[in-house]
């Protein structure tokens, strides 16, 4: 169905690219397919959607057509691409086989920053933007549940390129939940409450699904930093209530036990929780060698091989287990140390910190416009992205898309509010 629709939607993002855009990005949210591209199955469905977004903005005169070429965010993904790049370069080991492949994935990334910063320019975009975002992560979310209840209890393998696991599930639809969070509080009308409400939900759900003790740990986070920023802390006090009464449904004996292994002491902690630290060890181990360029982008599995009789305080079976080949740092800002060096964690670290500081610099200039839509969505992205950045201390993210995606929205939202009248 939808390959029959594609003659249509084609001239409809020739006539309006921010249809591409909203399309594009959805897709990329419900098929599990590589980024930009696509698999063998969507790859038409991406290059259409994606070429057609690209042809009709540089050929609409009144487009932005080089706006993001003044946002610094944009050259720091630039940055980070070429990081990658010359990690593998430099790279004292042979390179894995799809290091390229996935470094690329970051290019292209570049260029949907360029459609998002060039096209979000007003309000109506934006918040439309993101309650599209919202409301393909809710179908995520959904069909996750439904995936549940059939037999794939940690919904392993749902949604994109960066969510093949189900600690990256989690980490991706953090990003959501506070946008949820805000609809359900902050909503124009009764029935986008009421949407807001039934997203929560079904995120929320979906999160707990997973099992992902990481998950569950960036879902606190993300909802203290929304309950800190939102003025309707009672309701929302209520309504977390509920929600944590509705997930005791999925809760079981067997996963509050894995979630008790977070605050677990040393002889209770599992394999999985405790192959992480000795990975982690290995991951500053590596970087102290290389701390320039690293040992190159995938290369973890390899490199840390060499450093197992220098990490201390683990027993032979926990080393037997954290090195087996295929074990990654399961730590983004490790991995990229280890991996990129300081050459690729200071670009990634700086469109993270870079964001945060300039939305809290906006803040404070638009104290008296605490209750702008815009403003509000801001502290949901914003909520968002901090139980993101949380969550991927466990995991490999480096080239999830969905973190950037936001940080360029975060962008978007400033400029649009400084250059309102009222701003």
């Amino acid at each position: 169905m939808l390959y029959c629709m594609l003659p249509v939607l084609t001239v409809l993002i020739l006539r309006n690219p921010f249809v591409g855009l909203v399309l594009y990005t959805g897709v990329n949210i419900v098929r599990p397919e590589m980024f930009f591209w696509g698999g063998y199955q969507g790859a038409i469905v991406f290059k259409t959607f994606i070429g057609a977004a690209m042809l009709s903005f540089i050929l609409k005169p009144e487009s932005r057509l080089f706006s993001a070429f003044s946002s610094c965010e944009f050259w720091l993904i630039a940055w980070i691409w070429l990081a990658l790049l010359v990690s593998i370069r430099l790279s004292p080991y042979p390179p894995n086989a799809l290091a390229y492949t996935y470094a690329n994935e970051v290019l292209k990334l570049g260029v949907l920053a360029w459609l998002i910063y060039g096209l979000l320019s007003t309000e109506q975009r934006i918040v439309r933007y993101e309650q599209f975002i919202l409301g393909c992560f809710t179908l995520l979310a959904l069909w996750g549940i439904e995936q549940h209840f059939r037999g794939n209890e940690r919904l392993e393998g749902l949604g994109g390129s960066a969510t093949t696991d189900s600690n990256g599930v989690a980490a991706v639809l953090i990003l959501a939940f506070p946008l949820a969070l805000n609809l359900a509080l902050h909503g124009a009308a009764k029935r986008q409450q009421w949407l807001g409400w039934l997203s929560s939900a079904a995120i929320f759900l979906a999160v707990i699904a997973t099992q992902s003790r990481g998950g569950l740990l960036g879902l606190f986070v993300a909802t203290a930093v929304f309950f800190l920023y939102t003025r309707k802390k009672k309701k929302m006090l209520v309504v977390a209530g509920l929600l944590v009464a509705l997930a005791s449904v999925f809760t079981s004996d067997a996963y509050m036990e894995r979630m008790s292994t977070i605050v677990a002491d040393e002889e209770e902690r599992d394999f999985s929780a405790g192959s992480r630290l000795v990975l982690w060890q290995a991951g500053m181990l590596i970087f102290s060698d290389y701390p320039l360029t690293g040992t190159g982008f995938l290369s973890f599995p390899v490199a840390k091989q060499e450093y197992r009789d220098k990490v201390q305080n683990a027993d032979e079976a926990l080393l037997e287990y954290s090195f087996r080949g295929y074990k990654v740092g399961h730590n983004t800002y490790i991995q990229a140390l280890s991996e990129g060096g300081l050459f690729l964690f200071v670009p990634y670290a700086l469109l993270i910190a870079g964001c945060l500081w300039s939305n809290r610099s906006l803040r404070r200039q638009c104290q008296d416009r605490n209750d702008h839509n815009l403003v509000l969505l801001l502290n949901g992205i914003e909520a968002g992205i901090i139980g993101n950045c949380f969550s991927i201390l466990f995991i490999n993210a480096l080239t999830a898309e969905f973190l950037p995606v936001q940080i360029m929205v975060s962008r978007a939202i400033r400029d649009t509010l400084r250059k309102s009248p009222a701003g």
